[in-house]
């Protein structure tokens, strides 16, 4: 609907998604597609700098408006961690506790998850900053997505894919409209649902 009304609109996903579950594919039809496969040399799959590394080499906005997702994994067990950023201490990668199913103190996974919802924040924030700077932001819908929620020692386990439960599905999801003002205020509600 977007590219029928002269978006362009650009996919940005952190992790492998042209290979994982063939996700690419349920994206349709884009102008440009980043998933980060293959990796560049010494980037940990799961690190969301190497967005903004992408976005870095994206040229100056050229006046038409553009949808752009953006999908981030900082968060995600196996994200990669700033150390700058890791503000919750004593922390632990709780998926070392789904793993070996060894059980950790869930007040360091806590700290862990955490860390990630920082980096998270600091992600959005420079992206958003960068793409301000090009001018993207002057006609812009900007979906920012998380990969899924975590399990943190609820039921009895960690990560994911252990459940349908709130700590895995209820995430959050972030829609940002620039340059456009409609003349009515949207009700979000109807808008997404997680089945």
């Amino acid at each position: 609907v977007l590219k029928g009304h002269g978006y362009r609109v650009p996919m940005i996903h952190r992790g492998n998604h042209t290979l994982f579950y063939r996700l690419r594919e349920a994206d349709g039809e884009v102008d440009s597609y980043f998933d980060a496969y293959p990796a560049r040399a010494g980037a940990y799959m799961n690190d969301d700098a190497i967005v903004v590394d992408h976005l870095s080499r994206f040229p100056a906005w050229d006046g038409n408006p553009v949808m752009m997702q953006v999908h981030l994994m900082s968060a995600h067990a196996l994200g990669h961690r700033d150390p700058r950023l890791a503000k919750y201490q004593p922390a632990a990668n709780y998926s070392l506790f789904a793993l070996t199913g060894k059980a950790g103190r869930s007040s360091d996974a806590i700290n862990h998850y955490d860390n990630g919802v920082l980096q998270a924040d600091a992600t959005i924030d420079a992206i958003l900053e960068m793409l301000r700077q090009k001018g993207y932001l002057r006609d812009a819908v900007v979906a920012i997505t998380p990969d899924h929620g975590e399990a943190l020692g609820e039921h009895g386990s960690y990560t994911h894919a252990q459940g349908v439960h709130d700590e895995t599905l209820n995430i959050p999801f972030v829609l940002l409209s620039y340059g456009y003002r409609p003349a009515a205020p949207i009700d979000g509600a109807p808008i997404a649902s997680q089945v």
